[in-house]
């Protein structure tokens, strides 16, 4: 028989092992008294910052509310700012939900994950609320946003991670809710956790209009109308299997900086025809709303000719790509805060081809909502790019938050609709500005130049 031989290494770690438990089994049958005078030396626990945290969400499209409540008895300072957030969300699935959230982190999206200055702090009395709308793509941005449909679940939560549990000594800043008073008597919290909800099927009755939002129909804005005293004109034949453009753009442009915004605008022969077309990026002309209001990216200035080269035909139902960097497009301070921007393309076909003997599709395009004609990927795509763009030149919020009390909110739901009323339901920026409604806004000027015109 053979004998196995233990290793002398193993032995002792095996008696190790058997020591160590040893010495806790009698450490668990010491008197409660000596173990009470071991936890003597501890500091005492202290009460966590009374802040509790609501977001709303009536409509799964937006616009939500975000709500912090001081329910102690005493002044509490949180980070009155909604970049603050962290959005999980869970899909919904045949049986529940799914295991592993999709997460939209809002610290992380705009470089506030250590802190820092970047983010805006208020003092929020007994019994003082902060309230904000927003809109839940400033923090789930493209295919993240497009998972914000109705029946799935929602964990929100707002600050930065907390501190692991067998970490020891104190918590460290940034705080999501900390006393005012010293020697402390409240317990600072790194993060605010929100009740878990699950998105409405109901359909938002708000939603901005885009920019230089056009009344006409997919086929443009037609022939204008005589002029007073003049001559009835003979109708022309028309052919409507003609091609003509169509314009789309992407729907998403997440930046870090102004520099970095790059659109892509797609021009359709929505038409049963092949057209030649001249098309180049220096064609467009951007409707830009943001948090500061309407801003025109116009089209540069055409210097030079255009060689016969670089006409091209574009068949039925084809299209082509233009790619533009808004940052060199638009005049400087165009972007001068972070947030959501809205950018609407224009196209502008100018060059018919004559000089080299040809009939180029000329005209002025712009997008058109849900454009029936444009088939294939293209077909969902937005009027105008919802740009994001994370850091800017001057502050995220214009003006300092301001408490309101808590008795007067009242519903919670109630309450979007209220704020949203007096608003007319616009969140320029993808948040509630600082301050009073604005008034009603004038027409912009040259707002109308936007307008289609039927490309020949």
């Amino acid at each position: 028989m053979r004998m196995r031989r233990v290793s002398p290494l193993c032995a002792g770690s095996a008696a190790a092992r058997w020591a160590a438990a040893a010495a806790l089994a009698l450490l668990a049958l010491l008197p409660g008294s000596l173990r009470a005078e071991v936890r003597k030396d501890r500091p005492p626990q202290l009460p966590p910052a009374p802040a509790r945290l609501w977001v709303v969400a009536p409509w799964a499209q937006g616009p939500w509310l975000v709500r912090i409540d001081n329910e102690g008895t005493e002044a509490v300072r949180i980070p009155a700012d909604v970049r603050l957030l962290r959005i999980e969300i869970y899909p919904s699935q045949r049986r529940g939900w799914a295991r592993r959230p999709l997460v939209c982190d809002g610290p992380a999206a705009f470089g506030l994950s250590d802190g820092g200055s970047g983010f805006r702090e208020m003092l929020l009395g007994p019994g003082q609320s902060y309230v904000e709308l927003f809109d839940p793509r400033l923090i789930c941005f493209g295919r993240l946003a497009d998972a914000l449909v109705p029946g799935v679940r929602i964990d929100a939560s707002l600050g930065w991670p907390e501190r692991l549990r067998w970490a020891r000594g104190p918590e460290r800043p940034p705080f999501a809710a900390d006393g005012t008073r010293w020697p402390r008597d409240l317990a600072p919290r790194r993060r605010l956790r929100a009740p878990t909800m699950l998105l409405s099927h109901a359909v938002s009755p708000w939603s901005a209009p885009w920019p230089g939002e056009p009344l006409s129909d997919a086929g443009g804005a037609g022939p204008p109308p005589p002029e007073a005293g003049a001559a009835p004109a003979v109708p022309a034949a028309r052919d409507d299997l003609a091609g003509r453009l169509g314009l789309t753009a992407s729907r998403y442009a997440d930046a870090s900086n102004a520099g970095d915004i790059a659109v892509s605008v797609e021009a359709h022969n929505i038409g049963e025809r092949p057209i030649v077309v001249a098309l180049r990026a220096r064609q467009l002309s951007f409707l830009v709303d943001g948090p500061d209001g309407l801003r025109r990216c116009p089209q540069p200035s055409a210097e030079h000719a255009v060689p016969r080269d670089l006409f091209a035909t574009l068949g039925a139902g084809e299209h082509t790509h233009l790619q533009v960097l808004l940052g060199e497009l638009c005049p400087d301070g165009a972007f001068p805060r972070a947030g959501l921007h809205r950018a609407r393309p224009t196209l502008h076909a100018d060059e018919t081809g004559r000089e080299h003997g040809l009939e180029a599709a000329i005209g002025v395009v712009t997008t058109v909502p849900g454009n029936p004609l444009v088939k294939g990927e293209h077909a969902r795509s937005s009027p105008a790019t919802l740009v994001r763009l994370r850091h800017a030149r001057l502050p995220f919020y214009a003006a300092p938050a301001a408490p309101v009390p808590t008795d007067s909110i009242g519903a919670s739901s109630e309450l979007v609709e209220s704020r949203l009323s007096a608003r007319g339901g616009l969140l320029p920026g993808g948040h509630e500005p600082s301050g009073p409604p604005p008034p009603p806004a004038a027409d912009e000027p040259g707002v109308a130049a936007a307008e289609p015109q039927p490309a020949r």
